[in-house]
């Protein structure tokens, strides 16, 4: 029952598991290799400390061996053995099962005979007596026991004419690594819970500010986009909530937008629908004569054309929006597009237009279409608020592979609160006029969308009084990417 509290309280889906799972997995792998690391450490320091102890007997030996004729070879004998081990007047002749007997050095001739006397003890490696004038250390197993030997060589007149092996156990080494064995076998596992458990207690203060902000962001929904999640401190986390909050803003501006949009476009198609009813409701009314008739569709076909302007407008935005119009995207001259968007315009524009000349080879990547469109939206909105007596002005200029091209107007100009605002849909700086003068206010909504897919930019300077000056930007094509291609030639638009 408690296995499974804990589980409820910490499922092995959840972060903090897996932080304390994953964190306890590293340590366990760098506890075992330290582990590792540290015995094999340790052995090898033991063993060099067995070796450098038989080097020093084993150089004692060689030393006394080279002045071997002022002894006897029994004396000789004894006098390579330790204190410990050399023999005692009151003790027993030593046993060949004794320890010290079996450790004791043995010397032999270039016939691997022994040379103490009394002795027909073997080598313990006959393979390593021949290994020249270095010695040589080995590892063996005898009756059960391991020993450490080391062979060294006996030289006379630069001859080896015989070999000293010395050795010793290594019982006290292996007891010492397997205690530390022990040590590591007790202590690894005991380190592994230590840090599991404080794991457990660091994920928590980890986990607690992504749970805060899920248990925010829970709460928010369409109808309270205005609520944030809370930041705290300045680490990753604290970045993450006021990420999360400045996309919960875009998504509060967006929804107000929609909601304007959808309350602009009720509205302005209400408008033209109120008057087709009206002038319907007015025909059917009785007996009317022809020249009523007339009048009443000729004030419904008006109201169906605005209508079916709005709804063409919004089409094309929201095919714009979503990347679905299909644009004709190929080489046309600046010029050509100019002049066929002053043509469209200045039949009817009371201000006069006048139109820059632009050098032929500038020419941009585009839609000849939905390029007039922009340029001949622009200049009806400048004809539109610019009297008979203004004038209005279309020049372009080249800098750094882009071109500007300004249409300034001597018109009424535009208060500065309204600039950011003017490309949003259905806004106007003065609706009643605006609409009066037949605008849907999607004009320049549409041009921002036309300079976008064409990947270029719109802006609008303008002051009350002193007219406005709107510049669109768009990248001009270089000589390399006008030079037509053999397998499929292009041409210019226009000529």
């Amino acid at each position: 029952m408690r296995f499974r509290a804990i589980r409820r309280r910490l499922p092995l889906s959840s972060v903090r598991t897996r932080l304390a799972l994953g964190s306890m997995g590293v340590q366990a792998l760098v506890l075992v290799a330290m582990g590792t690391a540290l015995w094999q450490v340790v052995r090898i320091n033991l063993i060099s400390a067995v070796d450098r102890s038989l080097q020093r007997r084993g150089e004692g030996i060689t030393a006394r061996w080279e002045r071997r004729s002022d002894f006897l070879p029994t004396l000789l004998f004894n006098s390579f053995l330790p204190r410990q081990e050399r023999p005692q007047p009151s003790a027993r002749p030593p046993s060949p099962n004794d320890r010290p007997d079996r450790y004791r050095p043995r010397l032999f001739d270039a016939q691997d005979r022994p040379m103490f006397p009394n002795t027909s003890d073997p080598p313990w490696n006959r393979g390593e007596l021949h290994q020249g004038l270095h010695p040589h250390f080995a590892t063996l197993a005898v009756q059960g026991d391991t020993i450490r030997v080391l062979t060294l060589p006996l030289t006379e007149n630069g001859q080896v004419i015989g070999h000293v092996q010395v050795a010793a156990s290594l019982e006290e080494t292996d007891q010492e690594l397997r205690r530390l064995t022990q040590a590591l076998m007790t202590l690894i596992p005991l380190a592994l819970l230590v840090t599991g458990v404080s794991g457990l207690f660091l994920t928590a203060g980890i986990v607690t500010p992504v749970r805060r902000m899920a248990q925010a962001a829970r709460k928010i929904g369409a109808a309270n986009l205005s609520d944030r999640l809370p930041v705290q401190g300045q680490d990753e986390f604290a970045d993450l909530a006021r990420t999360f909050n400045a996309l919960l803003q875009r998504l509060e501006q967006a929804f107000q937008q929609e909601r304007r949009f959808i309350a602009d476009a009720s509205h302005e198609l209400r408008t033209p629908l109120t008057a087709i009813l009206a002038h319907t409701s007015l025909s059917l009314q009785g007996e009317r004569t022809p020249t009523d008739y007339r009048r009443a569709l000729e004030g419904t076909q008006r109201a169906a054309v605005v209508m079916n302007r709005i709804v063409q407008d919004l089409l094309l935005l929201a095919r714009l929006d979503r990347g679905k119009e299909d644009l004709a995207m190929e080489p046309v001259s600046l010029q050509d597009v100019l002049e066929a968007a002053v043509e469209m315009v200045g039949g009817y524009a009371q201000a006069s237009i006048d139109l820059k000349e632009v050098p032929l080879d500038w020419q941009v990547c585009g839609d000849f279409d939905h390029l007039v469109r922009l340029f001949a939206n622009l200049l009806d909105n400048a004809a539109r608020h610019t009297p008979a007596e203004g004038h209005i002005t279309v020049s372009a200029r080249r800098d750094d592979g882009r071109v500007h091209i300004a249409i300034a107007d001597t018109g009424t100009g535009i208060a500065p609160e309204h600039l950011p605002l003017l490309t949003e849909r259905f806004y106007r700086v003065d609706a009643a006029r605006s609409r009066g003068q037949g605008g849907t206010g999607l004009g320049l909504t549409i041009c921002k969308s036309i300079v976008d897919a064409h990947a270029g930019s719109l802006d609008i300077e303008s002051a009350p009084g002193r007219g406005t000056t709107v510049t669109v930007t768009l990248p001009l094509l270089t000589p390399h990417q006008l030079s037509p291609s053999p397998l499929s030639p292009q041409g210019v638009r226009g000529k």
